[in-house]
């Protein structure tokens, strides 16, 4: 009997202590939440893509449908250094639209050109190199998720344009190549404070379609060569993002 009553009275004072904590948690409003991330609520301005590595894949299919021409290439650094339009330094302004959600855009511009010399003895002669010009606009939502004081991710995805020009020296060709991809670029923002983060980004070009045309001149008489390419990204990048 007295064991009986003994096990009674402790299951009594479990079932006490747990209604009693739950009345205490009811009281306080207490629920598990994830940390409030990075950029929660604010405007966010961003340094994207400054340096990176990855491999781009290029595909050239000639207008009968075939296709001519495949090369994969490693790039390194920048965008002047690796010759990767996806490794395009660009600006990123995304916008808090609800809760955790963001929209904004990456913005970017490059344009090339130079001047060569040719010495023959005491004579100097010297010529334009060309002229290159890249721009691309990449539009995009995301959400923001905590982990911590200092660890977020940022879940990214859009979609990519690009074009790029190329003027040889004295206007002899031309060529220009634009192509419209689906991005997905997840970043993980390590923040030393509420206002800057570093942002290591996991990125992916998918290309839908693009196109490449070569104007060539030859007589006073131009000829233009048209082709599908694509060139498909995947990589890390660096860059910095604010919040503002």
């Amino acid at each position: 009997m007295q064991v009986l009553i003994h096990t009674v009275k402790g299951m009594f004072r479990r079932h006490a202590l747990a209604a009693g904590l739950c009345c205490l948690l009811a009281a306080s409003g207490a629920t598990p939440a994830l940390a409030e991330p990075f950029g929660v609520g604010g405007v966010l301005f961003s340094g994207e893509r400054m340096i990176g590595i990855g491999q781009t894949t290029s595909v050239i299919t000639a207008t009968n449908g075939s296709t001519t021409y495949r090369e994969s290439n490693l790039h390194v650094g920048t965008w002047g250094a690796s010759d990767s339009w996806a490794l395009l330094p660009r600006l990123g302004l995304d916008f808090a639209v609800s809760g955790r959600w963001t929209a904004g855009a990456g913005f970017g511009f490059a344009r090339s050109s130079g001047t060569a010399e040719k010495l023959n003895g005491a004579t100097t002669s010297s010529h334009d190199t060309g002229v290159v010009t890249g721009i691309l606009f990449a539009p995009r939502v995301g959400y923001l998720m905590g982990f911590g004081e200092r660890v977020s991710i940022w879940w990214r995805g859009g979609v990519s344009y690009y074009s790029l020009d190329v003027t040889s020296a004295g206007g002899k060709a031309e060529l220009a190549e634009s192509q419209l991809a689906v991005t997905v670029d997840p970043q993980l923002l390590l923040s030393a404070n509420r206002v800057f983060a570093l942002a290591i980004g996991v990125v992916a070009d998918v290309p839908l379609f693009g196109t490449t045309d070569l104007v060539s001149t030859s007589n006073s008489v131009k000829t233009t060569t048209s082709t599908d390419t694509t060139n498909r990204f995947v990589g890390v990048t660096l860059g910095l993002v604010g919040r503002f």
